[in-house]
């Protein structure tokens, strides 16, 4: 199936039954891609983890190929797809920020997992921590400003909390 064609779908779907069955419609589609890709090439395929924005107006899923896991970001309102470049850390789910604007995840890209955040528009990736120890499960503040997340380092987990204007 070709991008646009899923595009046209998702637009009538969206505009005619509304953001219920467009749900239902994208579960579908990555319940079918999954199935598409298995036949096609024998490849291991899977999607995951769907999160909504709050305001439900992107989608954000991970989707795993041969166990490279990717984070794709989808408006519901323009049928847009914005793949990032970045893998996710195996067991790790991306969390919005509270006014939908930003995306705190996990990555093992560099060898260790590491906290990043993301504009939901896929710009200004950033790596927020940087150090030995494994840190894991971003959760953000009521208000947007700090991510608090757990670093683990000789199996002791600690929580941690960090100000995102001061590594903006």
């Amino acid at each position: 199936m070709s991008n646009r064609f899923i595009e046209v779908v998702f637009d009538v779907i969206k505009n005619y039954l509304g953001e219920v069955l467009l749900t239902l419609t994208i579960f579908f589609f990555v319940l079918c891609q999954r199935w598409f890709w298995k036949l096609r090439d024998k490849q291991k395929f899977k999607a995951e983890k769907p999160i909504w924005s709050p305001g439900h107006k992107k989608l954000c899923i991970i989707f795993s190929t041969n166990g490279k896991k990717e984070l794709n970001i989808y408006d519901v309102s323009t049928g847009k797809k914005t793949k990032l470049e970045i893998s996710i850390a195996e067991g790790q789910t991306p969390t919005w920020s509270p006014d939908g604007t930003k995306i705190a995840l996990v990555s093992d890209q560099d060898g260790n997992k590491e906290i990043y955040v993301v504009n939901a528009d896929g710009s200004n990736l950033r790596r927020i921590t940087d150090d030995p120890a494994e840190d894991i499960c971003p959760q953000w503040s009521a208000d947007g400003s700090k991510l608090t997340y757990f670093t683990r380092m000789n199996g002791i987990l600690v929580i941690k909390t960090v100000d995102i204007a001061e590594v903006d």
